[in-house]
């Protein structure tokens, strides 16, 4: 009878043993199911919200084209445009597009120069000046900007010489975690976290003032609409220490506004446009050839950003010619 009692025992054991088996075997299944499932529902929102980012940019082209045609006074247009929004409901979800004025930004590839003598990148100190005055302008202290705009330089410049104050391959090898210099142009501003003496709080501050283009021309900033929030930008250019306070002061920012020049924009603030140095003047303009247009796209529980540059030449031809579909940082 103890016999039989055992034998039970073990055969319940026994199904008990297959049956929490089955049961995981079932759980897992229903986990792979929900898990393809749910990647196949981020794929096609993925690939829906592209084709809305695709969208958005043919509109923004198209508006630029509109925009072009029959105007009597372009220049003008084009201000009016800059830092505008639109908003489009799409299926389950909205597009946000904003347009900024390209020019309002420091190129930060600037502060170096190409020299045809012997094909080699090197520092191009006015424009370094304006990128450690900008830093400056943003409270950082200044031996700490001289460090930063120095180790910038070395940074993308494709020679193995310190600058004063800058870090060099022999700096960056010695890291726990080593790497290089990128010794060419900055292909985006994040590559800035790289440098010796960057902190996140001093890359915070700076970097809504800074652009990284394919070229080592210095933006010129807009004075029909930059906004108020670039007036260390402003402070930057104008040289000579002025304070963001100063600029404040001094200047009003009525958003897109129609000065058809900048001794007229100097004018209206009472300055004299022959007081400034003629170096200082270059510097600004008073209208613009390039946007900066993000969009946001929300698709039913999906989010996505994208960032077209478009540039219209002198024949009033439109081109994209620089774009990002989500974000670097």
């Amino acid at each position: 009878m103890t016999h039989r009692r055992q034998e039970s025992g073990m055969a319940l054991i026994s199904v008990l043993m297959i049956i929490s088996t089955m049961s995981l075997f079932a759980l897992i299944i229903i986990d792979s199911v929900k898990f393809a499932t749910r990647t196949s529902i981020n794929f096609a929102n993925n690939h829906q919200m592209k084709m809305f980012a695709d969208s958005a940019e043919t509109v923004m082209n198209h508006n630029l084209k509109k925009y072009i045609i029959g105007s009597e006074d372009l220049d003008k247009r084009f201000n009016q445009i800059a830092n505008s929004n639109l908003f489009f409901e799409i299926p389950d979800g909205v597009i946000q597009i904003h347009i900024a004025d390209g020019n309002n930004c420091f190129n930060i590839n600037s502060i170096v120069s190409f020299n045809q003598e012997n094909n080699m990148i090197i520092g191009n100190e006015d424009h370094a000046q304006l990128f450690e005055n900008l830093l400056i302008a943003l409270g950082v202290e200044t031996n700490h900007a001289k460090a930063i705009t120095a180790e910038t330089i070395d940074w993308i410049d494709t020679d193995d010489q310190t600058e004063f104050m800058g870090a060099e391959d022999d700096y960056y090898v010695t890291l726990d975690n080593p790497y290089r210099t990128g010794r060419t142009l900055i292909l985006d501003v994040s590559e800035l976290h790289a440098l010796r003496s960057m902190t996140p709080e001093i890359y915070k501050l700076v970097r809504p003032f800074l652009c990284a283009e394919n070229n080592f021309r210095m933006r010129t900033l807009n004075v029909n609409t930059v906004q108020i929030e670039k007036a260390p930008l402003i402070a930057a250019y104008l040289g000579d220490d002025p304070s963001i306070n100063d600029v404040l002061s001094l200047f009003t920012f009525v958003p897109n506004s129609n000065y058809r020049s900048v001794d007229d924009y100097f004018r209206a603030h009472n300055i004299e446009p022959n007081d400034l140095d003629s170096k200082v003047k270059r510097r600004f303009t008073t209208t613009t050839r390039l946007f900066h247009v993000t969009s946001v796209i929300k698709y039913r529980e999906s989010f996505a950003e994208t960032w077209v540059e478009f540039a219209i030449d002198d024949d009033n031809n439109v081109s994209k010619i620089d774009w990002r579909y989500g974000t670097i940082e």
